[in-house]
Formats: C-alpha cells, structure tokens, sequence
C-alpha cells in the first residue's frame, strides 16, 4: 500500500511539473511558425554568370569535338542540367516587385498614341516607372537568355549521343565464323584470361580477402557442390524425367506436362551456373574484371540451353504417343 501511494504521489508531481512547463514555455513566433527558413524567389542571389561562361564554352568546345567520349557527354550533360534548373530558378527574382511595378504602370492607363500627349506629371511618372521596371527585369532577362542557352547545349549533346548510338547499332562487327578474325579474338581471348588471372592472384594475396574468403568458406562449398552437379546432371535428370511422364502420363495431362518439366533443362543448369557465380562472389577473389564476367555468366548460360533445348525439342518428340 505504501508502495501504491508513493507511485500516485509521484504521478502527481510529473503532472503539476508538465502543467508548468507548458504554462511557462515561450510561444513560437510569427516568423518561426509560419515563415521558417525557407527564402522566396525574389531574395535569390543571381547566378555567377562568369563561371556559366566557362562552362558553356567548354561544353560547345566538346560538342565540336567528335572525339569527346560520350561519359564526358553524360557528365557535361549533367553539369548543364543543373545549371539550367539553376536559371530557371532565377527567373522568379524580383517577381513580386515586377508585378506590383506592372499594376503601377496599369494604373496610370494606356500610353498615348503616337501624336497624342498626356499630362506631364503622368508622362514622368511613366517614364520612371518603365525605367524601374527595365532595371527590376534586368536579372530575369538574363536568366532567361542563359535558360535558353543551357537548353540548346543540352538538346545538342541528346543529339550527338543519339547519332552515336545509332552508328553503333548500324556498324557492321566483325563475324566470328571469318577465320580472318580468329587470331584477333584469340589474342583477346588470351589477353582476357591472363587479367582474370592477375586479378584473381593479386586478390589471393590480400589477406583481408582470404580472410573473407574463410569466413564464407562452408557457403561456398555448398554452393560450388550443388551447381556443379546441376550443370553436369540437371539437364539429364530433367530429359529422362520429361521421358517417363510422356510414357506414363494421361494424354490429357501429357503434354501440358512434359511441356512444364522439360523447361528444366534450361532451369536446372542455369541455377547452377547461378550458383557458381554466387559461390565466386563470396570467395571475394574476383577482381572488376572477373566480377564482369561473372554477372554475365547467368544469362549467357540462359541463351545457350534455351538454345539447346529448343533444338532438342520438336513437335514428334513432345506429343509422341504413349505406348
């Protein structure tokens, strides 16, 4: 009991001790409730139009220079959007004061039409008022030119890079049946497995790797034991399973199942192929290079034995009768 009322006792004070707090809390002002930090368009600063100049005359130097490599068309790309966004922006400085200039302007009625004149003191305020008003857009003006400068450079790199890509998808390659071509691909063929070997060597000389390597080590077992037995058995499994249930199967049944089972054959040695990759990504013994390589593997695998297994497949063998 004495515990209990100790317990209320205490509830009581955290109460009166809150009450007071927020009693005597000082209220949020005007400025921090409603304005906070954010700033209107018209106290933006005006952009550092000679740095713009420096960026834009290097940008249509690299425009006229086919030579220019097309990520350094992407990062120039990048560097332009940003300053067009920037412009953009600018274009609200002064808005609020340009308007309120306009009404001004509006207010003293329509100009004299050429030979008519109007009273003096209307007429000076007119000119006044226009010559603020030309001072007030002088920055919009500005931001407006450079807006569409940044656009045109933009719209000019989209059409190089377009040109390129599509000479890319036009040019003829060199095809691998010309014997003409085998020496060059062997030296690249060779040139490529003495990187990966490098890679894979000087990695093996990391401790940091071989200790990862460890680590990983009863994963990478499993995975290297399940795929290499998927990819020398998975697809002989499959092709006698997809056998015997067109021997055995209802000819309802028949063909929708064979059918099922016999894309095994490319999903069984594909997962394995899936497999081994993943058991040499745990190894962290492969460098960019082989790392490359080894994200490509999978779908290369897919195209070959779904290749092999549409040529093994044909309208004789999957529908035969059953005897």
């Amino acid at each position: 009991m004495k515990a209990l009322r100790s317990m209320r006792l205490w509830l009581v004070w955290a109460c009166l001790a809150c009450a007071a707090l927020h009693a005597f809390a000082p209220a949020p002002t005007l400025a921090q409730g409603i304005l906070g930090p954010a700033t209107s368009a018209d106290e933006l600063a005006p952009p550092d139009y000679k740095q713009w100049e420096k960026t834009a005359t290097r940008a249509e130097r690299e425009i006229a220079d086919r030579e220019t490599d097309s990520v350094a068309y992407e990062a120039m790309r990048g560097y332009l959007v940003e300053w067009r966004d920037t412009f953009l922006r600018a274009q609200g400085i002064n808005a609020s004061r340009i308007a309120s200039v306009r009404g001004q302007v509006d207010a003293l009625g329509a100009a004299p039409a050429e030979g008519a004149t109007e009273p003096d003191d209307i007429a000076q305020r007119r000119k006044e008022l226009t010559e603020q008003l030309a001072e007030l857009r002088a920055p919009v003006v500005s931001a407006e030119e450079a807006y569409q400068r940044a656009d045109g450079l933009i719209r000019e790199i989209d059409r190089v890079v377009r040109e390129r890509k599509t000479q890319d998808l036009l040019r003829l390659w060199p095809m691998p049946l010309n014997p003409a071509n085998w020496p060059a691909a062997a030296s690249e063929t060779s040139t490529l497995a003495v990187d990966l070997w490098n890679e894979g060597a000087t990695r093996f000389g990391s401790e940091r790797a071989r200790a990862t390597a460890r680590d990983n080590l009863p994963a990478i077992l499993g995975l290297l034991v399940v795929g290499l037995l998927l990819i020398a058995r998975g697809r002989a499994l499959m092709e006698r399973l997809t056998q015997t249930l067109q021997d055995q199967a209802s000819a309802r049944g028949r063909k929708v199942g064979s059918l099922l089972v016999s894309l095994g054959q490319i999903v069984a040695p594909v997962a394995g192929v899936v497999a081994v990759s993943h058991a040499i990504t745990l190894s962290a013994m492969a460098g960019p290079r082989t790392t490359l390589v080894v994200e490509v593997l999978p779908a290369i695998s897919f195209i070959l034995y779904a290749a092999g297994w549409q040529a093994g497949s044909s309208p004789r063998t999957a529908c035969r009768p059953r005897r």
